[in-house]
């Protein structure tokens, strides 16, 4: 099997979930190197750190990239199969951390006047609904805080979120959206409070927020990974679906840590890098919250981005550390309390053995799977084999699909989205083929036979999601194939398990 990013990705089976387009191949990104120290060096125990990438890697643990690093130099750094570090990975809402520091780049450069300017002031030629009192006095600071009193974020799963996204005008969504209380009162975590921050910078320095974070804060800093994505104006999505390097999203890390300051130039006010790490409201769980940036309470200190799947850039000043956590479902606290043990207050004694140790289960760690032999495929997969499945209404979109298993190993999968075909490898033994996902990146594709039902899992890796697929066949007492089968996002839970049905195309 070649390895998967050594696979050249052929536009024409680019996987075509949710927006999706036809893009170029992608190409690594040529990521600047740091300099490397060993973890002892900055209060690590390379042994523990050893322990905990060999559990992690032996328990399946969905994480794919974990960096350590410290005063500017990289301590740990491992990447796990299927993922490949040299590809931009979705950061989910550790975006939001972003978007606050080019809000206090804005500030400083003058873009911006002050946290508070009010919303609606922005936006002096677009029609709002529901401009009550409440919605005129909405500022900056609430929105950065996330109190800006709108009805949004008040339900688990924020639906909000997903309606903006069937919009046609994701701005003047989130603007119409009724108030549910006085800004500055309460918090509710609401993404679209983000997605306004876009669209004030936009209008303040009349460039798109990518835009103005390569003028002002990626391009400074060297950062070549960046993928933004836009709504249908063209405003960058300021709340989430940022994908970075790894690397880079460190680099963001030590540039807190030293202050906004990047190789001697300032790049961030001292101020703004102050109020970053300063409570402003009580949030959820007990843990508080700054201007876009999480602060828990344990451990005391530790200033955090983070997002959905188990995203995280943590800050430690205390210790001089900076932690990058990419995941497809991984629990940021779990890892923690396992890593906490790890650290001392001051250098340790040099340990060869140890940093050789971590170097091998770093090693291990990005190795795939073994290949197993599947057991025999069962009579159904030669009877249903080459049928076309007309399809039911179901989340991916799909219309129509087939599957045929011509080799125990490997099947063929075909599906129909937007009148177009995407065709698949499927494997069968335990390793995962691999294919084009929404971005051009591999997606990770493997099924196995339960009885008469097929489940497919399809890993979007640096995307994040992960769909499986439940595919049941019967026949009719007249003789005719049926399917009936389910869909189900398993990293983040973007909607419940859905049912669906098809029958023979004509």
């Amino acid at each position: 099997m070649t390895a998967p990013f050594a696979f050249r990705l052929a536009c024409a089976a680019l996987l075509a979930v949710g927006l999706a387009g036809c893009h170029a191949e992608p190409t690594p990104v040529t990521v600047e190197p740091w300099p490397e120290a060993t973890p002892e060096s900055r209060g690590l125990d390379s042994v523990a750190l050893a322990g905990i990438v060999t559990r992690v890697t032996a328990q399946a643990t969905p994480v794919h990239h974990l960096l350590l690093a410290g005063n500017g130099a990289v301590l740990s750094r491992t990447t796990w199969f299927p993922y490949d570090s040299a590809l931009p990975h979705d950061v989910a809402s550790v975006t939001k951390s972003v978007t606050s520091l080019l809000v206090g780049i804005a500030l400083d450069r003058g873009a911006l006047q002050n946290l508070q300017q009010r919303v609606v002031d922005f936006f002096p030629d677009r029609p709002i609904a529901h401009l009550d009192v409440r919605k005129r006095a909405m500022t900056l600071e609430d929105l950065l805080t996330m109190r800006s009193g709108l009805a949004c974020g008040l339900q688990p799963g924020e639906p909000e979120l997903w309606q903006m996204l069937q919009a046609p005008d994701y701005l003047s969504f989130a603007l119409d959206l009724p108030m549910a209380t006085t800004p500055g009162t309460a918090f509710a975590y609401c993404s679209l409070n983000q997605h306004l921050l876009s669209g004030i910078l936009t209008a303040a320095t009349r460039q798109s927020l990518l835009d103005y974070a390569d003028a002002h804060l990626f391009g400074p800093m060297g950062i070549h990974s960046a993928v933004w994505p836009a709504d249908p104006q063209g405003l960058t999505h300021g709340w989430g679906d940022l994908q970075l390097a790894p690397d880079d999203l460190a680099k963001l890390g030590q540039l807190l840590l030293d202050d906004g300051v990047w190789h001697g130039q300032r790049l961030i006010s001292h101020a703004w890098i102050a109020a970053s790490q300063t409570a402003m409201v009580a949030a959820d769980a007990g843990d508080d919250y700054a201007l876009g940036w999480w602060l828990p309470h344990f451990p005391p200190g530790l200033v955090l981005a983070q997002g959905r799947g188990g995203q995280a850039l943590a800050v430690w000043p205390e210790h001089h550390l900076v932690l990058v956590l990419l995941a497809g479902g991984a629990d940021l606290g779990t890892l923690a309390a396992q890593l906490l043990p790890a650290l001392a207050d001051a250098p340790l004694p040099a340990n060869p053995a140890g940093v050789a140790l971590l170097a091998d289960a770093s090693r291990l760690a990005a190795l795939p799977p073994t290949p197993v032999n599947p057991p025999p495929l069962p009579a159904v997969a030669a009877q249903m084999s080459g049928i076309d499945f007309a399809l039911t209404a179901n989340p991916l979109g799909l219309s129509q699909l087939r599957l045929e298993f011509a080799d125990p190993r490997e099947a063929t999968l075909t599906w129909t989205r937007d009148s177009a075909p995407y065709v698949f490898a499927v494997g069968l033994d335990g390793v995962p083929r691999y294919a084009p996902n929404r971005l051009g990146q591999p997606a990770a594709v493997q099924g196995k036979w339960d009885g008469a039902k097929f489940i497919v899992v399809l890993d979007e890796v640096g995307l994040i999601n992960r769909f499986v697929i439940q595919l049941a066949f019967a026949q009719t007492a007249e003789g005719m194939w049926q399917l009936s089968g389910d869909v189900a996002e398993q990293t983040s839970t973007l909607f419940p398990a859905t049912a669906f049905t098809g029958t023979p195309a004509k």
